[in-house]
């Protein structure tokens, strides 16, 4: 253990007589004590070894649990994915009520006090609470308010259209009057009928001017169904989990006609949320990254998923899953479009499409299908590029980093599916107090405390923190510190058996030493002349005593 160790290595010289101090009396005991710490190294050693090894089967069986906390049934990436944005996911029901002017020629027709309906979806992209979604959630053409005015049995609304139809020569006085008694009454035939005459080809030359608009905006952020009223659409129970929310800014033309002009601009729009801070939010990425093959998932509120098998008082977000087919250029415009196979409805609009990473890339914004059925799995996403754009149109600043309660929500899920339990109840109970709207906090605590309960519990990593430091603080500098001592003291032990073994001899060749034995003196004048040679040297006459220095006695006659 330690180095065999002589006094002559320390070039050990007693001519002094000047004895070494004793070494300690309880060296057996200090190197039993070094025995101790470093078996304890050893053991902690192992120990952590050992945690590090059941960690790691721990979170394994952590991510199983994770899909089915998130209730979701994807690969392990995209779950995180998913469960990171998820609450950031919203549903907007927008009742868009413009008053505007109907004009066929020289016949011009108002209405006043018509409103659409629409459903889609949406991602809130600040903790502000700015929520980007497609253009056309928000905002729609005439002919499409008329349709859900109309389709709603709104009689003021289908009254002045039916005039507008009468003056226009497109329906007769009697049939008009038929179509307005059987609405009146509830007569869905006659509903149809009324819708079916939106389509005539004679209304494709009407022009509209808006003259105001009169919209109301209801954000859903958890899973308590936001629903319109069919008597009136503006009307909407607003609380906590109901916000309102203000247009800020659109780029969406309803009236563009794609199939012979394409896109006059883009399809997206920012809301703002008037009530609340603190939002979970969804981090913006880039196309840049993304490739043939490229997997992407998609968020959003299909309308599909809302029908007679489920409840319609719960609405949450589903999850689809596809590929990146190719990059396409918009119709008409340099945007973008993302081309993929992954499945999207109406409803869906709007809603994030994430790539690997959990950035958002693109909105789910359009579903190309036809008869033939060759088609029904192409789907196209708007660039998220369109969002940035109309972001710093408006001036609106995004975080460049996660921070806040979104920060925690991360925190926690990335402690989940470490299977560190413990400390992420924590994290998701603190979400639950400040973002209470929160869908899936509720079912990872539930399961991260069954999980600790079974005791599948990982090792937190702070605890390796502390192990450490307790190796290095306790263990391994007074083991370091006791090994030097042990050492020093072995020394001073051989130093000391040495002087006593040979104490007569050192004292017996300090007694014997004489003058001669002394190293001369040096002579300074020689020393300053010792580079001339000695023929040189002038002679005195005298001798030098080369010992003393001084001068040697005279001679006799």
């Amino acid at each position: 253990m330690l180095d065999k160790y002589t006094p002559e290595k320390d070039g050990a010289n007693y001519v002094n007589n000047q004895p070494p101090k004793t070494p300690s009396k309880f060296l057996w005991w200090m190197e039993a004590v070094f025995i101790i710490l470093s078996v304890i190294v050893v053991v902690v050693i192992v120990v952590t070894l050992y945690l590090a090894a059941s960690n790691s089967k721990k979170t394994q069986e952590a991510t199983k649990i994770f899909d089915s906390s998130a209730a979701l049934s994807n690969k392990p990436d995209d779950s995180q994915a998913i469960a990171k944005n998820e609450p950031a996911v919203v549903r907007i029901a927008a009742a868009y009520c413009p008053s505007f002017d109907l004009r066929l020629g020289s016949l011009s027709q108002n209405f006043t006090g018509a409103c659409s309906a629409n459903y889609g979806s949406g991602f809130i992209i600040s903790p502000e609470g700015y929520v980007a979604t497609n253009g056309h959630v928000v905002k729609s053409s005439a002919g499409e308010v008329l349709a859900s005015s109309i389709e709603l049995g709104n009689l003021p609304i289908i009254k002045s259209y039916l005039n507008f139809l009468t003056k226009a020569n497109l329906v007769s006085q009697a049939t008009a009057n038929e179509f307005y008694e059987n609405a009146a009454k509830g007569d869905k035939d006659a509903i149809k009928s009324i819708l079916f005459s939106l389509s005539d080809s004679a209304l494709s030359d009407a022009e509209v001017k808006e003259n105001s608009v009169d919209s109301v905006y209801a954000v859903q952020l958890s899973d308590e169904a936001v629903m319109f009223e069919p008597t009136n659409l503006k009307a909407f129970d607003f609380d906590q989990n109901i916000v309102r929310a203000r247009l800020v800014d659109v780029d969406y033309n309803p009236y563009a006609d794609i199939s012979k002009e394409g896109f006059s601009g883009s399809d997206v729009a920012i809301l703002k949320l008037e009530t609340g801070s603190d939002y979970p939010y969804s981090m913006l990425g880039t196309i840049l990254g993304l490739g043939q093959g490229s997997r992407l998932s998609v968020l959003g509120f299909p309308g599909l998923a809302e029908n007679e098998l489920v409840s319609k008082d719960k609405n949450v977000p589903s999850s689809t899953q596809g590929t990146v087919s190719s990059i396409r250029n918009a119709s008409g415009t340099e945007n973008k479009l993302i081309q993929t196979d992954a499945s999207i409805s109406e409803g869906n609009s709007g809603g994030p499409a994430l790539d690997a990473n959990g950035d958002v890339v693109g909105l789910a914004t359009y579903k190309i299908s036809d008869s033939s059925g060759a088609n029904t799995k192409i789907s196209y996403m708007r660039d998220i590029q369109d969002v940035k754009n109309l972001v710093a149109k408006s001036g609106i600043k995004l975080p460049k980093d996660v921070s806040g309660s979104q920060k925690i929500w991360e925190q926690g899920l990335y402690k989940f599916s470490k299977a560190y339990y413990s400390s992420a109840i924590v994290d998701f109970k603190k979400i639950k107090s400040q973002y209470p709207q929160n869908r899936l906090v509720d079912s990872f605590i539930a399961r991260a405390e069954d999980a600790k309960t079974n005791g599948k519990e990982a090792t937190d990593p702070n605890v390796y923190f502390v192990l450490i430091g307790a190796i290095i603080a306790v263990v391994l500098i007074p083991t370091a510190g006791l090994f030097y001592v042990i050492q020093h003291h072995h020394k001073r032990r051989i130093l000391h058996d040495y002087y006593l073994n040979n104490q007569e001899t050192i004292s017996g060749q300090k007694s014997n030493q004489t003058d001669s034995d002394r190293p001369a003196k040096s002579d300074s004048r020689n020393n300053q002349n010792s580079d001339i040679p000695q023929a040189q040297i002038p002679q005195t006459g005298r001798n030098i005593d080369m010992i003393s220095n001084a001068p040697a006695p005279p001679k006799k006659p």
